[in-house]
Order: C-alpha cells, then structure tokens, then sequence
C-alpha cells in the first residue's frame, strides 16, 4: 500500500451573467494506492484533490482508478464552487476515462 500526498494548482475559466472570469485557487490532496490489486501489475488508487468551503469557494476532484501504466480506467467526480458579485458559480461532472501513454519519457 502507499500513500501519496498531493499539492496541487487549477485554474478555472468561465462565463456568468455575461462576464469570462479567470479563478485560481490551491486544493490539496491525498491518494491511496494499493499494488498488485486483483492481479499481478494492476493497482487500484482512491485519491481527492479537497479545498473546503471558504468564502462561498470550494473544490473537489474525487477518483478511482484501476489498472497499470499502459492501460487503466478510471471514474472521477469534480465539484467546484466560486463567488461572485452576484452570488456564486458552480458545476459539478462525473467522468470515466480509459487512459494510456502515447509516448514514454526518458
């Protein structure tokens, strides 16, 4: 098992009301691996990027994530929610991705 810890960056954009606004803010995260899940090669990792609600502004990026580096799946759920003069924004998505490298680095 292993535990990453995450400092992450996002940067949103969007239009409200007429307006194209441009938010950056700082979520933290965490994620949980398990190796070798279910199979030889295949791991399982759980992990959320989390900034609370503060000031009407908040962020969540939920996922989980199955397979190996050449070829895995994975089901996420992002919430945000930003403040503005009118009030605030916010959307919410559910996704699943089949993920694999195009190219491998050095």
């Amino acid at each position: 098992m292993i535990l990453n810890l995450l400092l992450g960056a996002h940067a949103l954009s969007f239009d409200a009301a007429g307006t194209r606004y441009f938010k950056l803010i700082a979520p933290q995260g965490v994620e949980l691996g398990f190796l070798d899940f279910l199979a030889k090669s295949k791991n399982l990792l759980i992990g959320s990027f989390f900034y609370p609600m503060i000031s009407d502004r908040s962020y969540i990026n939920t996922w989980i994530r199955y397979g190996s580096a050449r070829l895995f799946f994975e089901f996420n759920y992002i919430h945000w929610q930003e403040p503005l003069n009118s009030g605030s924004f916010e959307a919410r998505s559910y996704g699943l991705s089949l993920g694999f490298p195009l190219f491998k680095a050095l």
